[in-house]
């Protein structure tokens, strides 16, 4: 077992003793890359605490964890949740590694004919002024439409690009761009 291995392990094995009953695991599948991740709610869903891993087969690894503050936009059957906060990215791509603070915005919207549909989409940077080691720069913005099967189960399709710009290397490097499939499991 190699160290980020061991590492990834460790931080997603971490975060199991904050499982609660408003809690989250989703992984989300394409050709090339799969994004494992875990949700918890707190404070009557004003704060939300999540952790994912994104492996692409031939570009790289980022583990990130972050916290946002929420909160509702709108009444009634339309409804627009809304999130402002931060990711703290570590990212290992093209032989190098670094680490990020990204901030950034969540949001989803439930389709008032169909409430149980909701589009979703998130959004985060990190210039080089919060980026570390050999990373430069980062970016992640990722957007979804959700279908709930049952009352704490959801399928999804999306869309993801996830880029880095590192030291030594011209240009923005991939590490996910593309269309995926997942699910969403609450517990």
């Amino acid at each position: 077992m190699n160290a980020r291995t061991l590492f990834l392990s460790a931080a997603l094995l971490s975060i199991a003793p904050l499982a609660t009953a408003d809690s989250a695991f989703d992984v989300g599948l394409s050709d090339d890359s799969v994004r494992v991740g875990y949700g918890s709610f707190w404070e009557r869903h004003e704060l939300h605490f999540g952790a994912n891993w994104l492996h692409h087969e031939d570009d790289g690894d980022v583990v990130d964890v972050g916290l946002h503050a929420l909160g509702v936009v709108g009444q009634g059957k339309s409804e627009l949740d809304l999130g402002i906060g931060g990711r703290v990215f570590w990212v290992d791509i093209a032989n190098r590694s670094g680490q990020a603070l990204g901030l950034g915005v969540v949001a989803a919207y439930t389709i008032p004919p169909v409430p149980r549909l909701r589009l979703a989409g998130t959004l985060h940077y990190a210039p080089d002024i919060v980026a570390f080691s050999d990373l430069e720069k980062y970016y992640e913005a990722s957007l979804s439409i959700s279908f709930l099967v049952v009352e704490r189960a959801q399928i999804y399709v999306g869309y993801r690009v996830a880029k880095a710009e590192v030291e030594g290397v011209a240009g923005r490097l991939e590490v996910d761009d593309g269309g995926h499939v997942g699910i969403r499991i609450e517990f």
